[in-house]
């Protein structure tokens, strides 16, 4: 009996129409300030998506991050330990940063920004996801499809609350990926992919392997765990679970570096970046439990 090859990133992003990608904090900050270089790449490597004909769906976290510095918050202090009412502040003064930074990059590109802010009943909800559909899709002007828009998305971390909230950014780039019927989602974070282990508990020169096919999320990422003690809210466990969402839509998803990493997104689509990809499931039967080598199962993580 023979099987079928697993799908590289290349294979995957070629043939994708749409693309749904997700920045980390960790990612698009450095040093509580925008890295600057980082969205200089991005947005050359979207305009060149989009100049093949792709539709690119942008996911940004980086909000409340961003707040800090003029808030004066302390920069020691979690982002899990601060009351709501600060984080909400934090949210609406750093998203004002974020978005102005966007758009200073894309421009450069030729490319417009759409700011998108979220909350989970604009999916949820029939008529709001309609809404949602409509705005993120190209439009049609004076007979002619505006394609040098790119949107732009993040929580409405300003008005949310704990019961509609996604949780983080990558559940919602998940459910935004099935609500928009992409072909890929791509989390871009701190790290390259899933490890047999957590390679922030390593030691230097540990050995640690990168899984690079995931067929198997319960196996996979039984040992993830979320680390809410720095900006960010998500973590490996949080990937996996929005792993899960999509790739039983059909969805493959997609987890490499992107923090301190100039053109992640070309370089993966050409083949040259380590990554791991959780492969989409048949949508016309539940998902199976494929074993994967005992000596590649995470630990620790």
């Amino acid at each position: 009996m023979t099987t079928t090859p697993l799908k590289t990133a290349q294979d995957i992003l070629s043939n994708a129409k749409r693309i749904v990608v997700k920045i980390g904090t960790e990612t698009i900050t450095k040093n509580g300030q925008i890295d600057t270089e980082f969205l200089s790449t991005l947005a050359e490597d979207v305009a060149a998506l989009k100049a093949q004909g792709k539709e690119i769906f942008i996911v940004t976290s980086g909000a409340i991050a961003l707040g800090r510095v003029p808030l004066k918050i302390n920069p020691q202090t979690p982002t899990s330990e601060l009351p709501m009412n600060v984080k909400q502040k934090a949210s609406g003064v750093g998203q004002s940063f974020l978005i102005n930074g966007y758009q200073q990059a894309f421009m450069q590109q030729g490319l417009l920004t759409q700011q998108i802010l979220l909350a989970k009943d604009d999916i949820d909800n029939a008529e709001r996801l309609k809404n949602l559909r409509q705005a993120s899709y190209i439009c049609e002007y004076n007979g002619s499809q505006v394609h040098n828009i790119v949107p732009i998305y993040n929580e409405d971390d300003a008005l949310v609350t704990k019961e509609i909230s996604f949780g983080d950014n990558d559940g919602l780039g998940a459910d935004l990926s099935v609500a928009l019927e992409a072909d890929a989602y791509i989390m871009l974070s701190d790290i390259d992919g899933l490890h047999v282990k957590n390679p922030k508990l390593c030691a230097q020169g540990e050995d640690n392997p990168l899984i690079p096919h995931v067929v198997d999320l319960s196996a996979a990422f039984s040992h993830a765990n979320d680390n809410n003690n720095g900006l960010s809210k998500g973590g490996m466990k949080s990937k996996g679970k929005a792993a899960q969402t999509t790739t039983e839509k059909g969805i493959p998803a997609i987890i490499t570096l992107g923090k301190n990493n100039p053109h992640a997104l070309m370089k993966l689509i050409a083949g040259h970046q380590n990554c791991t990809i959780v492969h989409a499931q048949p949508i016309d039967q539940e998902p199976t439990i494929l074993s994967i080598p005992a000596a590649a199962r995470p630990m620790h993580y």
